[in-house]
């Protein structure tokens, strides 16, 4: 039976994509029960696996996901016969199972195996900080249930539409069918290849060069806040928005307001952006971080922080879009404005954190004192917030005094 092959390849992948969705699913919400104490055994053994897992596992997983492409054919979108290698399908599928259990329980035995100091005391554990071992798991939990699984499924769905295709030869709608699936497993084999790049990369870089990767992606992820801004600060939607008969007639003073207030949100975006863009970018080597004294608690607290800024400035506008597009006028401003005074603390404490972690390093070509650089950096973006804030404070409750500029 010719079609024996493809049922006992789809039935494979459907079995690994199911037992792969749900990989790694306690990982993230186990706590290590042990209480004795981590001793230079329980290191060593850490190590040993992170560097099987560095140098080994995942160089390999990046071989056999490359192998699994090739089998599939998924680079040739032109032939119109599509006749897949099914028992080559079958060994690489087979072998990438075989990769993926075996670093899953590296990084079980890894973060779990034995007991860790707590976040305030593990600054002497370099690779084997709590820090590092939840960003490995975050990671790892996304690359093999979000991606690599999916291979799995879209894999089998290639192979059903390649014998659907074979049974019905004239019909095109199935070569339209097998391109489209090529096409989205190529896109998930692609940005496999990448997550496991990026479990290497953080297996080799340094606590500071982990903090400054999640500062620049949330560098990023701060246009989230000026694409809300847009949709009350464009004429052109106006006419799309819900009108709210109780407050209709209003001579545009609502929305005039608000609009107002969401723009003096804008100096605050930029300055995050701006804190978050130099400590990012800054090379490693002129970024003067104690990195080997850091804890736990301190590393996360300095990745956390700028997120959680980010965050409350969103909520904020995503409570001004509503009130513009049903033209109700703000009411809670005593709650905003303590809001933002939260703001302002978690970005004074993050400014204060990363000065607290300089050392003086000298800059041989300014002879000057790379501490004092960063120092008087923030003390010129704190002014520069608080300006904003003042200028925030007045426009929300409605009134700017005379000649006063907006501060941006």
């Amino acid at each position: 039976n010719q079609n024996k092959p493809s049922v006992e390849a789809v039935d494979l992948l459907q079995l690994l994509y199911n037992r792969h969705s749900l990989s790694l699913h306690l990982l993230l919400s186990e706590e290590d029960d042990a209480t004795e104490n981590l001793t230079i055994n329980d290191m060593s053994m850490k190590e040993g696996l992170l560097n099987e897992l560095e140098t080994i596992l995942l160089p390999y997983l990046t071989a056999r996901i490359a192998a699994l492409s090739s089998s599939l054919n998924l680079n040739n979108f032109a032939n119109k016969d599509p006749d897949l290698n099914l028992t080559l399908v079958l060994i690489n599928t087979s072998h990438l199972d075989i990769i993926l259990s075996e670093i899953m329980y590296c990084i079980e035995k890894v973060t779990l195996g034995s007991p860790l100091p707590t976040e305030s005391d593990d600054h002497y554990l370099n690779r084997c900080k709590r820090f590092r071992f939840s960003l490995l798991q975050t990671r790892a939990t996304i690359l093999v249930r979000e991606n690599v699984s999916l291979l799995f499924q879209k894999s089998s769905e290639l192979i059903q539409a390649c014998t659907t295709s074979r049974d019905d030869p004239a019909n095109s709608e199935h070569q339209a069918r097998i391109c489209d699936i090529k096409e989205a497993t190529l896109m998930i084999v692609n940005n496999s290849c990448k997550l496991t790049s990026s479990l290497t990369n953080l297996l080799q870089k340094t606590d500071v060069a982990l903090v400054q990767e999640e500062w620049l992606a949330t560098a990023q992820s701060i246009n989230s806040v000026l694409e809300l801004l847009a949709h009350i600060n464009n004429p052109s939607i106006e006419s799309n928005l819900e009108r709210d008969p109780t407050h209709i007639v209003d001579n545009g003073k609502n929305r005039k307001h608000i609009v107002e207030v969401g723009r003096s949100f804008i100096p605050f975006v930029k300055l995050i952006r701006l804190l978050l863009y130099k400590i990012s970018t800054t090379s490693e080597n002129k970024l003067p971080f104690i990195s080997n004294t850091m804890n736990t608690d301190k590393l996360d607290r300095l990745s956390r922080n700028p997120k959680v800024i980010i965050e409350a400035l969103t909520l904020l506008m995503q409570g001004l879009v509503t009130l513009y597009q049903t033209n109700q006028p703000i009411r809670d401003q005593d709650q905003i404005c303590a809001d933002f005074d939260t703001i302002t603390e978690t970005f004074h404490s993050t400014s204060l954190d990363i000065c607290r972690y300089l050392v003086p390093l000298r800059d041989p070509s300014a002879d000057l004192l790379w501490e004092n650089i960063f120092g008087d950096y923030f003390v010129d973006l704190t002014i520069l917030w608080h300006k904003a804030l003042l200028n925030f404070r007045t426009i929300i409750g409605g009134s700017r005094p005379e000649n006063e500029e907006p501060v941006e």
